[in-house]
């Protein structure tokens, strides 16, 4: 199952044919949008691969396998890591899709969250990888020290897949997400602020 949201503003394999296919056609191609970006808040990325999986709720955060993510547990009783992505040769308007899997296994976590972003500066911040558990159930959700697999794909608008890759990471402590926003677009959005509103 898929959960649909709308945009807001090394890898296993970071590669273009990358072995963490999600579903859908595979190749480059496709009437993906313009490939003209604005600028982002958070600044550019020197050196800018060309697809990373990171982590970060507002700007980009690169992540190395291994990697303490935290797990936070959202206003709705649900529980996810953040996913942040970098993609050096993506057109502004992409698809991605996210999710998470043990390290040891090819089930999902949780159910794959899929959306349409605008990337800015090549980065898109604030996806998350959907994690099992409700509060109510300690036993339900994956303990802290958990090994993980981040895994993303870029589309461009016609579903064809641009880039897939995986991040290997440890699942970190449960954080409680306030889901804060911050209403002045000339302070929201930027490294260390509250996402815009």
């Amino acid at each position: 199952m898929t959960v649909a949201a709308t945009a807001c503003d090394a890898p296993r394999d970071e590669s273009e044919a990358g072995g963490a296919s999600l579903g859908g056609a595979a190749g480059h191609g496709g009437e993906g949008g313009s490939m003209e970006q604005e600028p982002s808040p958070c600044g550019e990325i020197a050196n800018a691969p060309a697809f990373a999986i990171g982590t970060g709720e507002v700007c980009y955060e690169a992540l190395e396998d291994g990697d303490v993510v935290p797990q936070m547990a959202g206003p709705q009783n649900g529980y996810h890591l953040w996913v942040a992505l970098v993609c050096a040769d993506c057109p502004r308007d992409i698809i991605v899709v996210t999710g998470a899997k043990r390290e040891d296994a090819d089930e999902w976590l949780s159910d794959t969250a899929e959306r349409v972003v605008e990337l800015k500066s090549m980065q898109v911040a604030g996806l998350f990888a959907g994690m099992p558990g409700t509060p109510t159930d300690p036993s339900s959700f994956v303990p802290e020290g958990t090994p993980v697999r981040l895994v993303a794909e870029a589309r461009d608008l016609d579903g064809t897949i641009l880039h897939s890759a995986e991040k290997s990471v440890v699942v970190g402590p449960v954080e409680l997400w306030l889901n804060q926003c911050d209403p002045n677009p000339d302070t929201c959005g930027h490294p260390g602020g509250d996402p815009c509103c």
